[in-house]
Order: C-alpha cells, then structure tokens, then sequence
C-alpha cells in the first residue's frame, strides 16, 4: 500500500500519517522529506 503525504506537510503531520499507517518502509522524495522523518523518529519508534 502507498501512503502519500504533501511535500508542504510539516514534521508533525507526516509523524501523523506514519504513526496510523504502519508503515515498515518509508521512501522520501528528497532530503527536505528525509529531514521531516529523522525528527520524529523517536516518536514513531516508541
């Protein structure tokens, strides 16, 4: 299953979808999308 998210989106919103998805993978398009991801990390992993 694919899980889009706005590349405007802020961190807090993709932590949102990550975290009611249940995601295994996460595939960015850009580093500005991996930076998202890398600061809620801690949050999605608890």
């Amino acid at each position: 299953m694919t899980i889009g998210v706005y590349p405007t989106s802020p961190a807090n919103e993709v932590a949102y979808v990550l975290e009611h998805s249940d995601a295994e993978i996460i595939v960015c398009e850009d580093q500005e999308q991996v930076d998202k991801v890398i600061e809620v990390r801690a949050q999605l992993l608890s």
